[in-house]
C-alpha cells in the first residue's frame, strides 16, 4: 500500500505538526510508468543500432547520438519525478493530496481525517483488472469535497486501510455496565458540520442538545 523514496520529502509540501506521524504514502502503480519509460528507452537505445553510420557522419552524427540519449534520459527522469512527487500522504491527523502535474506545477490539498465521511474504490477497464489497479475516492464535509487517487495497486486494501484510520472505534463501558462503541471520527465530522451550519440550524441543534442533556439528568436523578 505504501511506497517511500528518497526523492520526495514531506516537509517540502506540508510540515508535520507536533506529535503528527506519517502512516503511509500512496502512489500510482509503477506499471503506469511503462509507456513513458518505453519511449525513453527508444530514444536511448535506437541510436546505437546506427552507431557506425552516425560516427561516420562526423560531428552531426555525434550530436544526434548525444541529443537522442539526452532526450531519453530527460523523459525518464521527468516521468520518475512526476510519479514520485504525485502522492497521497496519510498521517495520524490528516490526508495530504499532492498533485504533481508538471515538473514545476504542484497543487497541495489536505483534509482532516475526521472530516472524511465516505471512502469508495472502483476498478474500470481491462488493464486495471489485469494489473489489479483501481481508483479510491475520499469525500469530505469541507473543501476540497473530494480527493481522487487513480491507478493505485489493490484499491480495495487501500480503502479498507483508510476506513480503519478515518473511522476508528473505541469500546468503552458506561455506568450501566454496557459496552458502547464511540466513533471518534463521527464527533469530529459533526464538529465540521456545525462550523458550516447556518445560524437557525445551530439554534435548533443547541435546543435539541439542551433538551437531551436535561432528559439525561432527570433519568440519572
Amino acid at each position: 500500500l505504501c511506497y517511500t523514496t528518497t526523492m520526495f520529502h514531506v516537509h517540502d509540501v506540508a510540515p508535520l505538526r507536533e506529535g503528527e506521524r506519517i502512516q503511509g504514502m500512496i502512489r500510482r502503480h509503477v506499471v503506469t510508468l511503462l509507456p513513458m519509460l518505453s519511449l525513453s528507452a527508444l530514444f536511448i537505445i535506437t541510436p546505437f543500432f546506427f552507431l557506425f553510420p552516425l560516427l561516420r557522419a562526423g560531428s552531426i552524427g555525434a550530436i544526434t547520438l548525444v541529443l537522442s540519449v539526452a532526450i531519453g534520459l530527460s523523459l525518464a527522469l521527468r516521468a520518475i519525478h512526476l510519479w514520485d512527487a504525485d502522492v497521497l500522504i496519510v498521517t495520524t491527523e490528516r490526508v495530504i493530496d499532492v498533485d504533481q502535474s508538471g515538473v514545476w506545477a504542484r497543487q497541495v490539498a489536505e483534509i482532516p481525517l475526521g472530516a472524511i465521511h465516505d471512502i469508495r474504490w472502483e476498478r474500470r477497464g481491462f488493464h486495471e483488472a489485469l494489473f489489479r489497479l483501481g481508483t479510491v475516492r475520499l469525500s469530505a464535509a469541507m473543501p476540497p469535497s473530494e480527493v481522487v487517487v487513480s491507478h493505485i495497486a489493490h484499491p480495495e486494501r487501500v480503502e479498507a486501510w483508510l476506513q480503519e484510520l478515518c473511522h476508528p472505534k473505541l469500546a468503552s463501558t458506561g455506568k450501566d455496565g454496557v459496552s458502547h462503541d464511540t466513533s471518534l471520527s463521527r464527533r469530529e465530522h459533526i464538529q465540521w458540520l456545525l462550523v458550516q451550519a447556518s445560524e437557525p440550524t445551530l439554534v435548533e441543534v443547541e435546543a435539541l442538545l439542551a433538551n437531551q442533556s436535561k432528559a439525561d439528568d432527570e433519568r440519572g436523578a
